[in-house]
């Protein structure tokens, strides 16, 4: 079997292409900030009244409301579940349900205040801390059968021209050994896709599709990490009318995702193929830089009206990547089979996420507690990619970017009641996939309760999230159908914030 050598330039683009898409854009940008109990028992919906830590990752002018310093810390747990189910034309497959919980530290940090010698520029405080900004947690596993290989869209990528070594390269016999068995006859290689000398084309070792065969398949997605942010906030007020604040956000990510796809032929349909699996593993991190800028404006005693401004962040990423590919069959009567493991893929990238912009009112109701409303803004086809050595294929990504997003408008309306002691808060928030022709959207309903007395408080949340039905491709091809997942997720969080005025 011969095969085309790549230069080292070309590998590195075919990786990159692999690895950065819409979806990475999409899962940096698609900001779900979480915070402290209060902040999350509201909905969110705090950037006009100003009175939470989490504001500083919002509108920065909150910290300018603030007559005495203060430390708050935020633990929390989250159970996250899903419902996934495996389409099929010639098959009616089950729904497999996932949970999984887990201890969370959303929110911790401290505001210092002071006072000032102006006449009108009465305070000038100080804030730092980490606030929760995205979690990328959730775990579908799906299980059934239907027609068709992940084979085929690995041939389909050969006879293309397009070779990877961490796709189809492992199901290839590279340099003339066998890596999945011994040769059979003149009529097999034992490789799980060969290049054909009479066609000249590369072919697997069953046409799965066209013979109508039914595979059993399986498969686990499992993700991890989140995005927190380190905020250093300035802020003060003018005359009691207009609040000011400026944050310097330091966001940091991780992100983990495992992938395992599995075909098992269990009723023997073909007669030299057992099972495959092939399993990806990609490990994400990265830190950036962006500026937020807030006022809130007080017309009223009771009416109190907000706008921020968050610039880009600015991320700086980095990648690991490898992928292992397992093939056992059966012929004249012995097993055989392998493992193919990939080389470790690392690529470093940058990444210039949108603008973001929010309005927002509330309206104090006396000492008996408020309302309000927000709105944020985000055109989602800002993001930008960028690397060191492929200007032309990451002006690619970005017109396909620029194509494939649009812009979003999150909504987030709660208030809290007052009843001594004690808060009663509710909330909710409507969060649209800023993607076109693509129906979902993020549901957020929260509750809550407050505790407040003398330098000490407490506050309680429940924060249900629900993700309506979306769909995911374990793989796909552009010649044959490939297979696909509907997915339901649902997440859950309870969190507990403690503080203390000083």
């Amino acid at each position: 079997m011969t095969k085309q050598i790549f230069s080292l330039s070309l590998f590195l683009l075919l990786f990159n292409l692999q690895a950065q898409t819409v979806d990475d854009a999409l899962r940096y940008s698609l900001l779900q900030p979480q915070g402290t109990a209060r902040f999350a028992g509201t909905g969110g919906s705090m950037s006009a009244l100003g009175v939470d830590f989490t504001t500083l990752s919002t509108n920065p002018a909150g910290i300018g409301w603030a007559r005495n310093g203060y430390f708050v810390i935020t633990p929390g747990f989250k159970l996250e579940s899903s419902n996934a189910q495996l389409l099929a034309e010639t098959a009616t497959n089950g729904t497999f349900d996932e949970s999984d919980g887990q201890l969370t530290l959303p929110n911790i940090g401290v505001v210092f205040t002071s006072q000032t010698r102006s006449l009108h520029w009465s305070t000038f405080n100080f804030g730092i801390g980490i606030n929760r900004l995205a979690d990328f947690n959730e775990t579908i596993t799906y299980q059934g059968r239907s027609l068709g290989s992940i084979l085929e869209s690995f041939v389909e990528d050969a006879n293309d021209n397009v070779f990877n070594q961490f796709r189809n390269d492992l199901a290839l016999d590279l340099n003339g050994n066998l890596i999945f068995g011994e040769l059979g006859d003149e009529t097999r290689t034992g490789d799980a896709i060969f290049f054909n000398e009479e066609t000249q084309l590369f072919e697997s070792d069953y046409p799965f599709l066209s013979d109508q065969i039914l595979l059993d398949r399986q498969g686990v997605v499992t993700r991890s990490g989140g995005i927190n942010e380190l905020v250093f906030s300035f802020g003060g007020n003018y005359r009691e009318k207009v609040m000011w604040g400026l944050t310097l956000g330091i966001p940091f990510m991780n992100y983990e995702e495992n992938k395992i796809y599995e075909e098992i032929d269990r009723d023997n349909s073909l007669a030299a193929f057992d099972d495959l699996r092939f399993e990806e593993n990609l490990d994400v991190s990265g830190s950036g830089v962006n500026f937020k800028l807030g006022l809130i404006f007080r017309p009223t005693q009771a009416l109190r009206v907000s706008v921020a401004a968050h610039s880009p962040t600015f991320w700086s990423i980095d990648e690991e990547f490898e992928s292992t590919f397992t093939y056992n069959y059966t012929d004249f009567g012995r097993a055989f089979g392998g493992t193919a493991e990939s080389p470790l893929g690392e690529f470093g990238y940058n990444l210039q996420s949108p603008w973001r912009f929010l309005l927002g009112a509330g309206s104090v109701v006396g000492k008996k507690g408020f309302v309000a409303l927000d709105l944020e803004y985000v055109n989602y086809a800002g993001n930008k990619f960028s690397y060191d050595d492929f200007t032309e294929e990451a002006d690619a990504l970005n017109e396909q970017i620029d194509s494939v997003l649009t812009s979003g408008l999150n909504i987030k309306g709660g208030g809290e009641y007052n009843l001594g002691k004690f808060q009663a808060r509710a909330g909710a928030g409507l969060q649209t996939f800023p993607q076109a022709g693509v129906d979902q959207s993020f549901l957020t309903l929260s509750g809550g309760l407050g505790y407040r007395t003398g330098r000490v408080f407490f506050d309680l949340a429940y924060q249900f999230t629900r993700r309506n039905e979306f769909s995911f491709l374990p793989y796909s091809t552009f010649a044959i159908p490939g297979q696909e997942v509907e997915v339901n997720f649902n997440r859950h969080n309870l969190l507990l914030s403690g503080g203390l005025y000083f």
